[in-house]
């Protein structure tokens, strides 16, 4: 497995631990790597998608490269009255805030995750939100792994 797979991978997992029962105000039925289709997010509401985004090279020797990655990590719910939407997606986008604040951490080859940006989108005709927060990771390969 690469590095950025192996830094990818330990976001969803942290990500799933996004419960009620951990102090969240949420509780996440699903993380996934990469987009799935509309009918499988509706029925895994709340769900989270971690979507690997650009990716450049900061630095590189003759043994590692330094990468910075962008990373989309984007929550759906579904099923919430307008008012209740609102408060809900909010909460879940502060949860998802609260883990990356942490500090998360996302493996050895990871050295730093900011959050860029982050915004939500409410829709009343479907009964459904998003909310969407950009990260930038910053880690690092050896030379041998890719």
């Amino acid at each position: 497995m690469s590095a950025r797979d192996t830094v990818i991978g330990n976001l969803v997992t942290a990500l799933q631990a996004i419960t009620a029962a951990n102090g969240y105000h949420t509780t996440v039925k699903k993380v996934s790597k990469g987009a799935l289709a509309q009918d499988v997010v509706s029925e895994n509401c709340p769900f989270i998608a971690v979507i690997q985004g650009d990716e450049k090279i900061l630095v590189h020797d003759a043994t590692h490269v330094r990468f910075a990655m962008d990373i989309g990590v984007v929550a759906y719910l579904k099923g919430y009255t307008s008012s209740g939407m609102s408060v809900t997606i909010n909460n879940l986008a502060d949860d998802i805030k609260r883990l990356i604040c942490a500090p998360v951490s996302l493996g050895t080859y990871c050295l730093d995750v900011q959050i860029k940006e982050s915004g939500f989108e409410i829709s009343d005709v479907k009964n459904e939100a998003r909310a969407g927060i950009g990260l930038e990771v910053t880690y690092y390969a050896p030379i041998a792994t890719f």
